[in-house]
């Protein structure tokens, strides 16, 4: 069993221009029902490895654009070769509640190197908290504490001190990896240039 995630449109990246592409210039490029892009127009969705340019854009199943976003420049950080999409994590094994178990995938994983077992640092990017991403999160925290402390909460506009989960951990430790994208960046160049 895995969780529910919001079904969002595809996201069209033009890489010659190195933007996102609205929903409206995409249908100019529909022809008779069917759809017709330019070579340097890609789909954020299912797939393989897309070279655009200088960059590898792996096409992972993105949930929306600030998911999409959070990608690319995790990729920019950290290269393609480093950044796993929809890395899954067994919550619960499977028994009689849970036949199937319980699975949770974590938007992006980051591998130090290619011949690392786990990953350094996990990013779930949040535009919209929703209560099966709580359960999870105290679930892994019981579960998985090694995991837990790898997480990077990320979110879209402002962070949602309004949940009781969340200002608990904002009281913690576990305070400095709850961040909007822009402090998650900040904190990643600081760190790197620290190295």
């Amino acid at each position: 069993m895995t969780t529910n995630k919001y079904h969002a449109k595809k996201v069209y990246y033009d890489t010659s221009n190195r933007m996102m592409v609205s929903q409206a210039m995409i249908a100019c490029y529909r022809h008779k029902g069917k759809l017709k892009l330019p070579s340097d127009i890609l789909c954020f969705d299912r797939g393989t490895p897309v070279t655009a340019g200088t960059v590898v854009l792996r096409r992972c199943n993105g949930d929306s654009k600030f998911e999409f976003k959070v990608y690319r420049t995790l990729v920019d950080l950290f290269g393609s070769h480093a950044v796993i999409c929809h890395y899954p994590i067994e919550l619960i094994p499977s028994g009689q509640c849970y036949p199937e178990g319980k699975d949770w995938k974590i938007d992006f994983a980051i591998k130090p190197s290619l011949y690392a077992k786990e990953p350094s640092m996990l990013i779930e990017a949040k535009g919209v908290l929703t209560e099966s991403c709580i359960s999870n999160l105290v679930t892994l925290e019981l579960t998985h504490p090694e995991y837990f402390n790898a997480l990077y909460l990320i979110f879209e506009r402002a962070l949602p001190t309004t949940n009781r989960v969340i200002r608990r951990l904002l009281k913690t430790d576990f305070q400095h990896r709850i961040l909007l994208l822009e402090q998650f960046v900040e904190l990643e160049v600081l760190q790197q240039a620290a190295i």
